[in-house]
């Protein structure tokens, strides 16, 4: 019997993976529908109540991804990372290098705060915009945005996604432990890379 279930949790797995290639599809609604349809089958079959379930999932990770989520819908909205991506260009009085290193600090900065994909998405268009206002190529920019996003995303436990689901499944890996291990190799490494 669990061949059996397994075939089927596998079949559904694969509907799943099969509705991300398709455009037309909603993939969100999909995934939900099909993870409740094995978890049915799985309890039913199984003899599982729902509150076995209902204790397996990480609530503090949901609660903390929503809450970041919320953060960056409002800096989005608010239009802060265009500003300080601005106010970078001017700091830096038109210097290239100057201007290269304030972009990836900040970017590091941000990216320890709220989403990488954010950032990437407010900041990518207006460090092309203001390449080419002066003239130069965007791509050293953009991969030095994209590295030092990387770093800042080991800086934080709630910096990405993966950052809040393993630092809420082991509880000793707060705030002050990202700080004591990571933070001195993040900015050796920031440095190094710029």
């Amino acid at each position: 019997m669990d061949l059996v279930l397994l075939i089927i949790i596998f079949i559904l797995f694969f509907f799943i993976i099969l509705s991300y290639s398709k455009s037309n599809l909603d993939f969100v609604a999909i995934s939900l529908l099909c993870c409740f349809i094995a978890a049915t089958i799985t309890g039913l079959v199984k003899g599982i109540g729902i509150d076995i379930f209902i204790g397996f999932i990480e609530w503090k990770a949901i609660i903390i991804i929503l809450s970041m989520s919320i953060i960056t819908k409002i800096a989005q909205d608010s239009n802060l990372l265009e500003y300080l991506a601005v106010k970078l260009f001017k700091l830096s009085k038109g210097n290239r290098r100057t201007f290269f290193w304030f972009l990836c600090i900040l970017t590091t900065f941000l990216a320890s705060v709220i989403s990488d994909v954010v950032v990437v998405l407010i900041l990518a268009p207006i460090v092309i915009r203001l390449c080419h206002f002066l003239k130069i190529r965007a791509g050293t920019y953009l991969l030095g945005m994209t590295i030092c996003i990387n770093i800042g995303s080991m800086l934080t436990p709630f910096s990405s996604g993966e950052n809040i689901i393993i630092s809420t499944a082991f509880a000793e890996l707060d705030t002050l432990y990202f700080i004591q291990f990571y933070w001195l190799f993040s900015f050796i490494l920031l440095f190094c890379t710029i």
